[in-house]
């Protein structure tokens, strides 16, 4: 195998100082450098202060991000006038161009074609870390072998955001050369949705560290739930809201608390709620990864909940499973696959706040069932979403493509 093999990774942000993609990435980044990879990040946003986890050794390239002055945007949107591809788009569907969206996809397809066309010969390798248009950007430009790693709303064309379609992504799907997915549901909706054989798609979901501390979910005459995310429709906070407030009114003697972590009081859309006596709301705004690490440290959980009508693969989810934290979620995305490992109850989407209280109270009358899930939640993610496991798997996959 090559030892002077380099590959260039396309960020949304990182390595900016206090990102969220951090956790998403730093893994990744350590077992390409392990496997004998020069890595060189080239994020879409300017990085005005870098990480100081960044491990030594990865070199950082702004000029991507520098290149979306508006002198550049500009030239780039007239550029699209006589762009067969941004027609292709435009005639197949004609009320996408009034969308914000589309305009926004295609300037940044426009911009990072041209501008990579200045690394083609510089890289082994080429990995977008998000399915967007610097991905298309990078396929026109042709960049080969060209990786791409799916989440969720850079996948799922259903979800609010993308309005039933992503832009260039059937024109330019047959020049990436593989897609990256997190869950096996994911790789059935790509074969399902675009017709891509199976062996151009590689199932290798995110992980998360291997926690230490054993989080025992010990509570007398009260129960806690944590949720974490940000506030968008897609997590539905206010029908966690709901489901819990049933589930406490049908408990009148247990002290029901829910901790949401990510969002303060007046984003999760609780408005108007009123919450039953022997229920407390705690909402904490976006913090660091490390402070909600410390919050499962500090404070016994007895059920992560997440209730959102679409996801890929939870990471706050894996986050909490890693603590022996039992889970509560909808059967989407790739969260049966992970919750059907043990570790955790699964519930309908379209279940309703009663049903989703039952549940809970079915789960909690079972004998032993927050150590029995417990011990099940840590496992499942100890084998299966363990980030250094993961991220050594892709490493290797990628070195693979240099042979």
């Amino acid at each position: 195998m090559r030892k002077d093999k380099k590959i260039l990774v396309v960020t949304n942000s990182y390595p900016a100082l206090g990102t969220a993609e951090k956790s998403f990435l730093i893994e990744d980044l350590r077992a390409l450098l392990a496997s004998g990879f020069s890595v060189t990040l080239l994020p879409i946003r300017v990085c005005y202060k870098i990480d100081l986890d960044l491990p030594d050794g990865i070199d950082v390239d702004c000029n991507y991000a520098k290149s979306f002055s508006s002198r550049n945007i500009v030239g780039r949107v007239g550029d699209l006038i006589l762009d067969k591809l941004f027609w292709g788009e435009v005639l197949g569907r004609p009320k996408q161009a009034l969308l914000y969206r589309f305009w926004k996809e295609s300037i940044r397809l426009s911009v990072g074609r041209k501008v990579f066309q200045r690394y083609l010969e510089r890289f082994d390798v080429f990995y977008t870390h998000w399915f967007t248009a610097d991905t298309a950007a990078l396929a026109c430009a042709g960049a080969r072998p060209l990786i791409t790693r799916a989440h969720g709303y850079d996948l799922y064309e259903e979800i609010a955001v993308n309005s039933g379609h992503i832009p260039y992504r059937r024109q330019l799907m047959d020049r990436v050369d593989r897609i990256v997915v997190l869950s096996e549901a994911a790789k059935r909706y790509v074969i399902d949705r675009y017709g891509i054989p199976a062996e151009r798609i590689l199932r290798n979901s995110l992980g998360v560290s291997d926690q230490e501390h054993y989080n025992e979910g010990r509570l007398t005459e009260a129960i806690t739930f944590v949720s974490c995310s940000f506030s968008a429709p897609v997590k539905r906070l206010r029908l966690i809201a709901d489901a819990l407030a049933a589930f406490a009114r049908a408990h009148p003697n247990l002290k029901v608390t829910w901790h949401h972590l990510g969002a303060s009081e007046r984003q999760i859309g609780i408005e108007g709620f009123v919450a039953p006596a022997n229920m407390n709301i705690q909402a904490r705004p976006a913090m660091p990864r490390e402070q909600v690490l410390d919050f499962y440290t500090r404070n016994e959980v007895s059920f992560f909940i997440n209730l959102s009508s679409s996801e890929g693969m939870p990471f706050a989810m894996m986050e909490a499973m890693s603590f022996g934290v039992p889970v509560i979620a909808t059967a989407v995305g790739g969260v049966p696959e992970a919750v059907g490992k043990g570790g955790g109850v699964l519930v309908p989407v379209d279940a309703s706040a009663d049903a989703i209280a039952q549940t809970i109270n079915n789960t909690i009358r079972q004998p032993d069932w927050r150590a029995r899930l417990g011990a099940e939640a840590r496992l499942c993610q100890r084998t299966h979403y363990s980030a250094k496991k993961n991220s050594q798997a892709f490493a290797s996959f990628a070195a693979s493509l240099c042979e």
